[in-house]
C-alpha cells in the first residue's frame, strides 16, 4: 500500500512539473531514474533542482555512476589519463550538486582513509582530521574529480611529494593536493597549447590548399586563353 502511495505521489510531482512547462519526455526520463533509485531524498533534491532550472540530465546520470565499488576500482595512472576522460568523470562539485553532501563526503573520506591504512606512522591522521580534509576538499577543490584524489593519494604514498616521516595531518595532505593542482594546471595548459598548434597547422594546410587551387584555376584560364 505504501509503495502504491509513493508511486502516485511521484507521478503527481512530475505531472506538476509538466504543467509548468517542463517537457514531458524529460519528466518521464527523470521520473524513471528516481523510480529505479527508490531514494526519496534524491528525488526531492532533483525536483528542487529542476524547479530552480539547475538540473542537467547528463550530469545527473554521471553522478549516479559513483558508488563505493566505483571508488575502489579507480586507479588512474596519470593526469593526462584523467583529462582524457574528463567528459565522463563527474567533478566533486557535480556529485555534491546531484547527490548531496553526505554522499560526496563519504566517497572522499574513503579515499583519504587509504592514507591511514597504508602508512605506519607514529602520529597518523585522525578521524577528526579526515573530516576537516573532506570538508575543505568539497568547498575549495570541487573542480577535481574522485580520480584526481585517488591519484593524489597514490602519488603521495609512493613518495612523489616527498617522504612522509612520523606524522600525517591536514597540512601534509594539502601540501600533496596543492602540488598536484599545480602539476595538473601545467599539464592542462600544455595540452591546450598542443591542441591550439594542431588547429593552426590544419588551418595553414587549408590555406595552402586554397592557394594551390587558385594557382590551378589561373593556369586553366591561361590555357583557355591560348586555345581561343
Amino acid at each position: 500500500m505504501n509503495s502504491e502511495k509513493s508511486i502516485v505521489t511521484l507521478n503527481s510531482q512530475f505531472n506538476n512539473l509538466n504543467n509548468v512547462g517542463v517537457p514531458k519526455d524529460f519528466c518521464l526520463q527523470v521520473q524513471g531514474i528516481c523510480d529505479r533509485m527508490s531514494d526519496p531524498v534524491l528525488t526531492d533534491r532533483w525536483l528542487t533542482l529542476i524547479r530552480k532550472k539547475k538540473f542537467d540530465l547528463s550530469l545527473a546520470k554521471s553522478s549516479l555512476k559513483v558508488t563505493r565499488k566505483y571508488v575502489s576500482k579507480l586507479n588512474p595512472s596519470s593526469i593526462d589519463q584523467i583529462l582524457d576522460y574528463k567528459e565522463i568523470l563527474p567533478s566533486i562539485g557535480t556529485i555534491r550538486h546531484y547527490r548531496g553532501d553526505d554522499a560526496v563526503e563519504a566517497f572522499i573520506s574513503e579515499i583519504i582513509s587509504l592514507i591511514e591504512k597504508s602508512l605506519n606512522l607514529v602520529r597518523p591522521i585522525t578521524s577528526e582530521q579526515i573530516v576537516i580534509c573532506v570538508r575543505i576538499v568539497v568547498s575549495k577543490y570541487h573542480f577535481l574529480t574522485l580520480a584526481d584524489l585517488k591519484l593524489i593519494v597514490n602519488n603521495g604514498l609512493t613518495g612523489m611529494y616527498g617522504r612522509v616521516f612520523d606524522r600525517f595531518d591536514v597540512g601534509v595532505f594539502f601540501e600533496w593536493v596543492n602540488k598536484y593542482v599545480e602539476d595538473r594546471l601545467v599539464v592542462s595548459e600544455s595540452r591546450h597549447m598542443r591542441e591550439h598548434d594542431k588547429v593552426k597547422h590544419v588551418e595553414q594546410k587549408l590555406s595552402n590548399l586554397d592557394e594551390d587551387r587558385g594557382k590551378i584555376e589561373r593556369v586553366k584560364e591561361l590555357i583557355n586563353l591560348k586555345n581561343m
